[in-house]
């Protein structure tokens, strides 16, 4: 019978490139991949926290095991960190981190403190000042312009 050890080496492949150790066997939807070993009596489901597990302990109550490469189907325990979920949010790739990352709006104007207004019911949401008057000036002269085309 395998160690779990033996288990996750059979179940994967070194990536001379990035040091990855990719899993070969299957994969969650969402790239996960997916074992069934036992540790100490306990099933492993996930095989990056399997291999966590075997090279570096227990998870600490709490925390999840962030892939440091970005890539989900690595179990190589090098690339594996213990971080709190919002740690670990902040570190991927997902809409609202990706916007939070943004220094300037789309036209240019910085994010500043003086420069950006969040909406009371959307507080995570970030609008430029400088847009929006500019919007408004611009919606105010297309206003008035039709408003004397017609006569009024």
């Amino acid at each position: 019978m395998k160690t779990p050890a033996e288990i996750l080496a059979s179940h994967s492949v070194v990536d001379a490139d990035t040091g990855c150790h990719n899993w070969t066997a299957a994969l969650y939807h969402n790239g996960y991949g997916m074992t069934k070993v036992r540790i100490g009596g306990r099933p492993y489901c996930r095989a990056h926290r399997a291999a966590y597990v075997l090279a570096k302990g227990e998870i600490p109550e709490g925390l999840q095991v962030d892939h440091l490469c970005r890539n989900r189907r690595c179990i190589n325990a090098a690339h594996l960190e213990c971080v709190s979920l919002r740690e670990n949010v902040l570190r991927g790739n997902g809409p609202f981190v990706v916007n939070r990352r943004k220094t300037h709006c789309a036209r240019g104007h910085p994010f500043t403190e003086q420069n950006t207004y969040r909406q009371p019911s959307r507080p995570e949401r970030r609008l430029c000042k400088t847009c929006r008057i500019e919007d408004g000036n611009l919606r105010r002269t297309k206003e008035c312009n039709s408003l004397s085309q017609r006569g009024g």
